[in-house]
């Protein structure tokens, strides 16, 4: 299922900077599991000691300015405003507004625009989960916006349409169970190309890269190669 909640970057780790959520506990007291409404679920969105940092607080220069250069935030066109080509906005309810949080919950006040993250892995290829992005429509109806973070508490880094980027096709995309593993990923490209202030994060940059209009028809050999090294 999609989470549909802030996703300003954040974390304790490279893979936490990259694809930290926010906590979706509504403000009151716990329900017993008996007081449940028929066909509802509830279960922790952070397990463990919630560790998660903004990035202007992570106490690692390199893992600051690798989340600063190569993560993307996934958002909807309704959820953010480039009439100022200069100032693009975020506007709409905060986080704590919109999935009624207690005031006391961490990052209440974070805007609620993404809806995942990503990775940029290569000038045109953001890496994503699967359950993200899962076809062609949910792609065109997706905009990935880089510099969506807190540079320091309270604020939030200058957004411009030179950040805004459209998702233009899926190259590869899993999300179940294949040869016994549960797979959640997803590749897509870059409509365009990220501009030299971006840079892809560590990792298979350039291997296996999926030559253009390779996707989807050609993405399971990528796949594999790619989930071999």
């Amino acid at each position: 299922m999609k989470n549909r909640f802030s996703h300003v970057v954040r974390g304790g780790g490279w893979a936490a900077l990259t694809s930290a959520l926010a906590l979706m506990m509504g403000c009151g007291p716990a329900r017993e599991q008996d007081d449940e409404a028929p066909g509802t679920q509830e279960r922790e969105v952070v397990y463990g000691t919630d560790d998660r940092q903004d990035v202007h607080a992570h106490p690692d220069s390199t893992l600051r300015e690798r989340a600063r250069q190569s993560t993307v935030a996934l958002v909807h066109p309704e959820f953010f405003d480039a009439t100022d080509p200069d100032n693009v906005t975020f506007p709409g309810p905060t986080l704590g507004a919109a999935r009624n949080l207690c005031t006391t919950e961490r990052f209440f006040h974070d805007p609620r625009a993404a809806f995942c993250t990503g990775t940029l892995i290569d000038d045109d290829l953001v890496l994503t989960a699967g359950h993200c992005v899962v076809n062609a429509e949910e792609c065109a109806n997706t905009h990935l916006i880089f510099n969506f973070f807190r540079p320091s508490a309270g604020a939030l880094q200058p957004v411009t349409t030179a950040d805004v980027f459209h998702c233009s096709a899926i190259v590869a995309v899993q999300n179940g169970i294949v040869g016994g593993r549960n797979l959640d990923f997803a590749v897509i490209r870059l409509d365009p190309s990220v501009h030299a202030a971006l840079h892809p994060g560590p990792g298979a940059q350039g291997q296996h890269r999926p030559e253009r209009g390779a996707e989807r028809g050609g993405h399971r050999e990528w796949q594999r190669n790619s989930l071999q090294d």
